[in-house]
C-alpha cells in the first residue's frame, strides 16, 4: 500500500470538487476512489523532484486512473493545479 504523501482529506476534497454528489454517498465510495487515486498522485509528487520525468509520469498515471470518471477528473484537476502552483 502506498504511503500518505498527500493527506486522505485532501484527496477526498479533490474528489468532491469534481463530483459533489460524493458527499451524499456512503463513505465507502470516497474511500474506494481515494484508494485508486492516491498512488497516482504520490507518483506525481515524487516526479516533481525530477521535472524532466514529470510529463512521462503524468501520462502513465493518467492511464492508471482513467477507469473511473471521477478519479480521472480529480487527477486532471490535481495536474492543472501543479501547473498553476495552486
Amino acid at each position: 500500500m502506498a504511503g500518505a504523501i498527500i493527506a486522505t482529506r485532501e484527496i477526498q476534497d479533490l474528489l468532491v470538487s469534481v463530483d459533489p454528489e460524493l458527499e451524499e454517498k456512503p463513505p465507502a465510495f470516497s474511500k474506494a476512489l481515494t484508494t485508486v487515486l492516491r498512488p497516482a498522485l504520490n507518483r506525481i509528487v515524487k516526479a516533481c523532484r525530477t521535472p524532466d520525468a514529470l510529463p512521462e509520469v503524468v501520462e502513465r498515471q493518467r492511464k492508471r486512473v482513467a477507469a473511473y470518471r471521477t478519479t480521472a477528473q480529480a487527477f486532471e484537476l490535481f495536474v492543472a493545479n501543479l501547473d498553476t502552483g495552486d
